[in-house]
C-alpha cells in the first residue's frame, strides 16, 4: 500500500520538463512558539476556525508545531524527536494536528487526535469536532512563473470525514481555492504514519508573478467516534518555479587578464536566483575526456552578483575551453554554455617596450611565461603603420628582454610586435613613445 495524491482540479496541469528552482522553504525548525500564531523562518503562521460543518467544538483538536511529531525523510515511520526508531538522532519539528492539552485526563501528543467518546451504547458528544485552517505567511512570487509545491506528510483518519486538504490564495488569503485533497499515507506496524513525499504539485497560472500568494491546509474531523491515528503532520514545504532550458540559465564569459602571466577571468551570470548551489568549473584544451576541475565550491548565483573565477592557464598555445555545472537545491543539475578562449586574445596585451637613446635600441621586456626557446618574428612600425624593422630573433627561455637596434628614431609613436613562428596564436604587441633625444 502506497500513499497517492489525488488532484481534484486538473484543468491547469502542466508537465514540468524544465528545471525547478526552489525559492521558498519552511521546515518549522525556527518557530517562535508551539501554538499558533507562530513566527517561523518564512514569517508568521496563523490558525483560522472555520464555521462550516463539522465546525469546532469546545474540545476541538488544534494545529501545533513541535518535536512531539518528528519529521524523518520519506519512507520512514513517524516517531517523536529522540525516540526509539527513525527519529532517535533527529531533532526535526513538524506542523501537525494534535489533541487539546487536557482531554479527560488522557495524554495524546504528536499527530494524534480525538474524534468523540464512546459511551455504553453510543458516541457521546465531547466537543472534539474540528474544522481549522493553518495559513502560511505571504509568499512573494514576483518575477517567477510555472510554480509548484511539494512537502512531506503523514495522514490517516476516517475515510471521507477526517482529512486534510491543501488550498492556495492569490489575494493574500481573502479567498481560497482548492489545490489538492491528500490521500492517506501508509501506517507502520508501530501505529505511526509512514512519511511520504507529495511530489511536485503545480500551482495554477494565477500564482505566477504574484506577490500575495499564500498556502493553507485545512484539517477536519467530525467527532463521530470513528477515528484512526495518525491525524496529519507536514514538514519541509518547498515552492519552486520552473525555468527555461538549462543552457539559457547559466551564461559564462571570459577575458584575458594580467600582462605578466596569462590568466583568464571567468564570469558566471544568471537571470534567476540560485542560492546555496554547488558550482563546478571544468577546463580543458579541446579534449573533454581530459577535463580538469579548477573550481568546486558552494555558491550563491544571483542576478546582480556574478560569480568570478580566475584561472592561471598553463596553456597559451591552444584554445582554453570551460564549462560550468551547477547543482541547485532541488537536486537538478544545470550546465552553462561552452566557453572557448583563444590565445589570439593575448594579442596586444602582453609586452612593454621603450626606446634607449644611448644605444639607439628598442628594448622589449618579455613576459615570464614565454618559457620555450623558439624563434620570433619581430616588427617595428611607426605611427603610420610603416614597417621600419622586420627580422627573425631566437629567444632563449631564460631571456627577460630583447634589444632591437634601430638607429636614431625621430620623435613619435611606435609599436613593436612579436609573432611566434612556432604558434600563430602567440602574437604580442607594445606601443611606446619617443619624445626626442634628452
Amino acid at each position: 500500500m502506497f500513499g497517492t495524491l489525488i488532484l481534484i482540479t486538473t484543468w491547469w496541469l502542466v508537465w514540468f520538463a524544465n528545471a525547478q528552482i526552489i525559492f521558498w522553504k519552511e521546515d518549522f525548525e525556527n518557530c517562535s512558539s508551539n501554538t499558533l500564531p507562530s513566527t517561523c523562518t518564512t514569517g508568521q503562521w496563523t490558525e483560522q476556525l472555520l464555521s462550516a460543518p463539522p465546525g469546532n467544538g469546545y474540545n476541538a483538536n488544534r494545529w501545533y508545531i513541535s518535536c512531539d511529531e518528528c519529521g524523518p525523510p520519506p519512507s520512514q515511520c513517524g516517531d517523536f524527536c529522540g525516540g526509539f526508531f527513525s527519529c532517535a538522532a533527529l531533532n526535526d519539528k513538524t506542523l501537525h494536528v494534535t489533541a487539546p492539552p487536557s482531554y479527560w485526563g488522557i495524554v495524546c501528543t504528536g499527530a494524534c487526535y480525538y474524534d468523540g467518546t464512546i459511551g455504553f451504547f453510543s458516541c457521546l458528544p465531547d466537543g472534539s469536532n474540528t474544522h481549522k485552517r493553518v495559513i502560511s505567511p505571504l509568499i512573494d512570487a514576483t518575477g517567477k512563473s510555472g510554480l509548484s509545491i511539494r512537502f512531506n506528510y503523514i495522514m490517516n483518519g476516517e475515510p471521507g470525514d477526517d482529512k486534510a486538504t491543501v488550498y492556495y490564495s492569490v489575494d493574500g488569503g481573502t479567498t481560497w481555492n482548492l489545490l489538492t485533497t491528500l490521500s492517506p499515507t501508509p501506517v507502520c506496524l508501530s501505529g505511526q504514519g509512514q512519511w511520504t513525499s507529495s511530489g511536485w504539485i503545480p500551482l495554477p497560472p494565477s500564482a505566477d508573478n504574484n506577490p500575495n500568494l499564500r498556502i493553507s491546509i485545512v484539517w477536519q474531523n467530525d467527532g463521530d467516534c470513528i477515528a484512526s491515528d495518525p491525524s496529519f503532520a507536514i514538514d519541509d514545504i518547498e515552492i519552486a518555479y520552473s525555468t527555461p532550458a538549462p543552457l539559457d540559465l547559466i551564461k559564462i564569459s571570459g577575458n584575458w587578464i594580467a600582462a605578466d602571466r596569462p590568466k583568464i577571468m571567468i564570469e558566471v551570470r544568471t537571470d534567476i536566483s540560485m542560492p546555496n548551489s554547488r558550482c563546478v568549473l571544468e577546463w580543458n584544451t579541446g579534449d573533454p575526456t581530459q577535463s580538469e576541475v579548477i573550481f568546486n565550491s558552494e555558491c550563491d548565483l544571483l542576478p546582480d552578483k556574478p560569480l568570478k573565477v580566475i584561472h592561471s592557464t598553463p596553456s597559451v598555445n591552444s584554445v582554453n575551453t570551460y564549462i560550468m555545472t551547477v547543482r541547485i537545491t532541488s537536486g537538478e543539475t544545470l550546465k552553462s554554455n561552452l566557453l572557448r578562449m583563444s590565445p589570439e586574445a593575448l594579442t596586444k596585451r602582453s609586452l612593454k617596450a621603450y626606446y634607449d637613446y644611448r644605444s639607439k635600441t628598442v628594448v622589449v621586456n618579455l613576459p615570464d611565461w614565454l618559457n620555450s626557446p623558439q624563434t620570433y618574428h619581430v616588427k617595428l612600425l611607426n605611427a603610420y603603420g610603416k614597417v621600419l624593422v622586420s627580422r627573425q630573433i631566437f629567444i632563449e627561455s631564460s631571456a627577460q628582454y630583447i634589444s632591437i637596434y634601430t638607429g636614431e628614431l625621430p620623435p613619435g609613436i611606435y609599436s613593436v610586435t612579436l609573432q611566434s613562428s612556432h604558434s600563430s596564436y602567440i602574437a604580442l604587441f607594445a606601443r611606446f613613445t619617443v619624445a626626442g633625444n634628452p
